[in-house]
């Protein structure tokens, strides 16, 4: 190792037991210094940019498999179940009136539109 990264880990490790009092801590935190330092993890990716391509897929997904229903060869990316509340639950308070309803219509093409967008986010 060059002189730049053992004074960066002696630094770090002299930071690091005046900052952390635990000996648990501090040594969790040596280890970490002494495998290398940190490094970003797969794990550590934004959670919101995950949602945001899963709900691409799914959206396109169901798209495609609606605009293909219709074509001969295709047809089976529309294949598929639907669950959930099919007649909305109304409840009324006089001043208030509230709906809940959910659907849910699993596709072939929108599976594939999940797939490729965990594909995607791997990649990233």
């Amino acid at each position: 190792m060059n002189d730049f990264v053992i004074n960066f880990k002696k630094t770090l490790k002299k930071i690091c037991r005046t900052v952390y009092t635990h000996s648990g801590s501090l040594s969790k935190i040596i280890k970490i210094i002494e495998r290398g330092g940190i490094r970003y993890h797969e794990s550590s990716k934004n959670f919101w940019i995950l949602l945001l391509l899963l709900m691409t897929g799914i959206v396109l997904g169901g798209f495609i498999g609606n605009m293909a229903s219709g074509v001969r060869g295709l047809s089976w990316l529309n294949y598929g179940q639907s669950f959930g509340l099919m007649d909305p639950v109304v409840l009324d308070l006089g001043i208030l009136v509230i709906t809940f309803g959910l659907s849910i219509r699993v596709t072939m093409a929108s599976i594939i539109g999940v797939v490729i967008a965990l594909i995607a986010y791997r990649l990233i």
